[in-house]
């Protein structure tokens, strides 16, 4: 049987907010984090030993994005900061993909749970942004 490569860099992940690609992402490895807010099923036992499974239908996440201190993807995001506190909503669709692979996220409406903290120091720092998706969609493959 022949051997496998692969190769990952963080170049083939493709993330787009509202069509514009979010650059200068921060070192290591969790740069980018989208979890979801329930399981996909929760179980229970009866007293009598009988169990029964239940599917959980909720697709909201939460999406993490950590950004270096001088990234100019700051700014674009402070934008929907800005209009949203003028009174002006924005959909913000998200997009993240692996074109190394084949994981893809979609949601067709994200919006800024929590605005970053900030810090000044000797060093470059990071943005942390946090986003909630409704309808988070998902394929998790390869890459």
């Amino acid at each position: 049987m022949a051997v496998q490569e692969f190769l990952h860099s963080i170049e083939n992940v493709t993330l787009l907010i509202a069509g514009v690609p979010i650059t200068a992402l921060a070192p290591g490895n969790d740069a980018i984090i989208i979890t979801y807010a329930s399981p996909m099923f929760t179980d229970v036992a009866g007293a009598d030993g009988n169990s029964v499974a239940s599917r959980i239908v909720d697709n909201r996440a939460e999406v993490k994005i950590k950004l270096l201190q001088t990234s100019p993807s700051n700014a674009y995001l402070s934008t929907f900061i800005t209009s949203i506190l003028a009174g002006v909503y924005v959909p913000i669709p998200f997009l993240l993909r692996d074109v190394g692979g084949t994981t893809l996220y979609t949601a067709p409406n994200i919006y800024i749970s929590e605005r970053p903290a900030v810090s000044y120091g000797a060093e470059q720092n990071v943005r942390e942004w946090t986003f909630r998706a409704l309808q988070m969609r998902s394929f998790i493959g390869g890459g």
